[in-house]
């Protein structure tokens, strides 16, 4: 969010908080927050369609519930998840709702989805009582094959620091999808910064190459120079990517 507002000649972003004191307390402008949760689908039409409180100006789709209820994924706190808070009800339903209300919008040109790692696979693997892998890849599924939006993809690896901590060495950024990168790569994690993975969102939805992309992305010490710093390496890393799940 920080850096979508550094740069107001191209982003004008409006972000959605539960609560509202919270995105405060980080520094962000109270203009540019919204107060309200993605579950409520009510919220996100008015939100989409600019009307919501304090708003400025046939897919591959499975059911990892099956045999315990569905009720049972969208109760009460379970695995750490608060309540109202399953990766049914946040990852997929609030996803389709959001997807919904852009396509009855009309105006939206561009959706980008931050996913996991792992959510490519086909299966994914089940991860816990909330299987939000599953569940995320109902949402890219639901994206790419039945809503009929632009979109992106971007499904980092293990997310590290906060996003506030200063850079550190340099850092290579590696693409690639379908969770090929650990095996292509040799490697024995596949980890990000936060910091790495909102300059790859900022880029993304400025660079033509990365529509209708869907990529894995982690980041590696640089072996030559400091990886993809500009406009142009982003472009180039962009079309490096797959644009199937």
């Amino acid at each position: 969010m920080r850096k979508l507002l550094a740069d107001p000649a191209a982003f004008a972003p409006v972000g959605l908080a539960r609560p509202k004191a919270k995105a405060l307390a980080l520094g962000l402008p109270a203009a540019a927050i919204l107060e309200g949760s993605v579950t409520d689908h009510a919220f996100v039409e008015k939100a989409a369609r600019g009307d919501a409180p304090g708003r400025p100006g046939g897919s591959d789709l499975r059911d990892p519930a099956r045999g315990r209820g569905a009720r049972a994924q969208r109760g009460a706190a379970e695995d750490g998840y608060p309540e109202g808070g399953m990766p049914e009800a946040v990852d997929w339903e609030a996803a389709k709702a959001q997807f919904d209300a852009a396509r009855r919008v009309r105006s939206v040109r561009h959706v980008l989805l931050v996913g996991s790692m792992g959510s490519a696979r086909n299966p994914p693997p089940k991860t816990g009582s909330g299987n939000i892998l599953v569940w995320k890849r109902n949402a890219m599924s639901y994206l790419i094959e039945v809503s009929g939006l632009e979109y992106t993809v971007i499904n980092p690896g293990g997310l590290l620091g906060d996003g506030s901590e200063p850079d550190a060495e340099p850092l290579e950024i590696l693409v690639s999808n379908a969770d090929k990168l650990k095996a292509e790569f040799e490697l024995k994690q596949t980890v990000i910064p936060r910091r790495i993975v909102a300059d790859i969102v900022v880029n993304a939805l400025l660079c033509d190459n990365a529509r209708s992309r869907v990529m894995d992305v982690i980041a590696v010490p640089a072996k030559d120079g400091a990886g993809a710093v500009d406009r142009d390496a982003y472009e180039a890393l962009f079309a490096s990517a797959g644009r199937t799940l």
